[in-house]
């Protein structure tokens, strides 16, 4: 009868004791030392308890180090200076940093679970390049855009870049969005923009006021000189006379040519946009040049077929033309050796776009290439020669290039320069293909 009590109540312990293992109390250790088959299953009920004491204190640590990490990481996000938003497939926000929160006005409670184009409509008109992230897996980048935000009744600006771009795991359809204020940056950009014109525009008008200051100068010393010699009363010759009048004429066509070349600069002057072949227009410039510049070997290869770009054939000759005499001119100006006789090589040929700034519907362009083997330009003057009235020649108004530059820009096209002391230069030319 003893045996059997004593049975039945080590059977309670155990079933007690797995009770209160079933509701999570794993510190149950069963005190059952009979060295029988009970006190076996009792032992391994203690070594499961322990072994899941154990685990659980891992885990515990896991997670704790989980959550540490999750706070510090979300710490770093919600302390950039962008924007940072995460939605998945169904443009559900999942992410969403404090910089989000002021430009929406939502907290993270509140924005988490919402579509993105509810929280800031303003997002609305990138849906379909999200998709388009999220479908190719690409990544996506705007700029400049602007951002209307209303506070107290008063709508402020503000400039911003968005980058678009794809969870790393495949298996994360979702996109994130980073929205980087950019408004201080294009604010000093803007005054920095404004210097430069400012800088520019006094350059021209002391330019422009040099040479029309020598003009005027001439003009006027011939007319008091003539006015001399009216007043005197004395015989002078109509040859003498003449020579003199001659001398304001010729003051008058610089002064004439001097305006010409400021409206070319100017944006006012008239453009026509019509399809022009590039190749007619160097084969007739270069026969032009060719007879006017003495003492330079000039050779033109406007290669074969049709090369139609969109333009002002006027406009294009006059580029042409200028940059074939502006070698010309340096060419002599470095006073060419004898046995290196001055050499100017034009070439037109089709190329790929490749990382040019151009937009081209046929997917390439035609290039224009104007090589002299003149003495080169300096480093320090490569980034100014395309400025107005910037010149290193004695006679000069350093407009030529200005134009030329202006020419090509409002041709949507790209001029480019590479040159070395003493090795010559090269002029390149860019300009979209018209088919």
């Amino acid at each position: 009868m003893k045996m059997n009590d004593m049975f039945i109540r080590r059977m309670h312990n155990i079933i007690d004791s797995l009770k209160r293992i079933k509701n999570g109390d794993y510190s149950i250790a069963i005190d059952d030392n009979y060295g029988d088959e009970i006190s076996d299953i009792t032992s391994n009920i203690n070594l499961m308890t322990r072994t899941i004491q154990q685990r659980t204190g891992e885990i515990n640590r896991t997670n704790e180090q989980l959550r540490e990490i999750t706070v510090f990481v979300n710490d770093i996000i919600d302390s950039m200076p962008s924007a940072l938003i995460s939605i998945n497939d169904k443009d559900r926000i999942i992410q969403w940093n404090r910089e989000a929160e002021k430009i929406s006005g939502l907290s993270s409670s509140e924005a988490t679970g919402q579509t993105l184009w509810n929280a800031i409509p303003q997002l609305y008109k990138y849906r379909a390049k999200c998709e388009d992230v999220r479908q190719k897996r690409i990544k996506a980048e705007i700029y400049g855009e602007n951002f209307i935000v209303e506070r107290n009744g008063r709508e402020d600006v503000f400039v911003k870049n968005i980058y678009i771009f794809p969870f790393s795991k495949e298996q994360i359809t979702g996109v994130i969005l980073r929205i980087d204020d950019v408004t201080e940056l294009a604010k000093k950009e803007e005054q920095l923009d404004r210097a430069r014109k400012a800088e520019a525009l006094g350059t021209m008008a002391g330019g422009l006021a040099h040479d029309f200051n020598n003009i005027i100068s001439g003009i006027i010393s011939t007319t008091s000189y003539l006015d001399v010699i009216l007043k005197s009363g004395g015989e002078t010759g109509i040859d003498e006379i003449q020579s003199h009048l001659n001398i304001i004429m010729t003051s008058g066509e610089k002064a004439a040519g001097l305006v010409r070349n400021l409206m070319s600069f100017s944006k006012g002057s008239r453009f026509e946009h019509v399809k022009v072949d590039l190749g007619a227009v160097i084969s007739e410039v270069s026969g032009l040049a060719a007879a006017t510049i003495k003492d330079v070997v000039c050779t033109f290869d406007a290669g074969s077929g049709n090369s139609y770009v969109f333009g002002d054939r006027t406009q294009l000759e006059q580029v042409i033309l200028n940059l074939i005499v502006n070698a010309a001119e340096a060419i002599k100006q470095g006073n060419q050796r004898i046995d290196q006789p001055g050499k100017i090589e034009l070439k037109l040929e089709k190329t790929e776009t490749g990382d040019k700034p151009l937009s081209s519907p046929e997917g390439y362009v035609w290039r224009i290439s104007v090589r002299d083997n003149g003495p080169g330009i300096d480093k320090e003057h490569l980034e100014t020669i395309f400025d107005p009235f910037f010149t290193t020649k004695k006679e000069g108004n350093g407009l030529g290039l200005a134009i030329v530059n202006t020419i090509i820009t409002r041709h949507e096209g790209l001029i480019e320069v590479e040159s070395e002391q003493g090795r010559g230069t090269v002029f390149y030319i860019y300009l979209p293909s018209a088919g």
